[in-house]
């Protein structure tokens, strides 16, 4: 049977280095990896790893603070809210703030209205 490997604890000076790069870029490349690996002293697969690891934590965070600050949101919003949030970019988002974050949504998927609206009773046609 084979044995199971240790998970590595890091110290907190690698966890410090690994989250400032983390900061400036989410995705490092094969040589940017290998001189973080260097720097706090793990393996390049060890680096690696807390990346992907970051990421998927990054994700879920995104996700639950959404989520927590757009309770009221429809479905189909919170969808639109999510992309939005990690960057897709569409023409059609209007821009609008949820607890001070500036978020893009369709407007067909809000449950309020972004605007206004002004009663208009009457015609444009003269």
């Amino acid at each position: 049977m084979r044995k199971k490997k240790q998970r590595p604890l890091f110290s907190p000076h690698q966890i410090q280095t690994m989250e400032k790069e983390f900061a400036k870029q989410r995705y490092v490349t094969e040589d940017r990896r290998a001189q973080l690996a260097l720097e706090v002293n793990l393996t390049e697969t060890q680096v690696k790893t807390w990346f992907q690891n970051r990421r998927t934590k990054w994700k879920k965070e995104i996700k639950d603070e959404a989520s927590s600050s757009s309770r009221r949101c429809s479905q189909g919003e919170m969808e639109h809210v999510l992309l939005a949030m990690q960057g897709a970019p569409s023409p059609v988002y209007q821009n609008i703030c949820v607890d001070s974050y500036p978020i893009r949504v369709l407007p067909q998927y809000c449950s309020e209205p972004l605007f206004p609206t002004i009663g208009f009773k009457g015609s444009f046609v003269s």
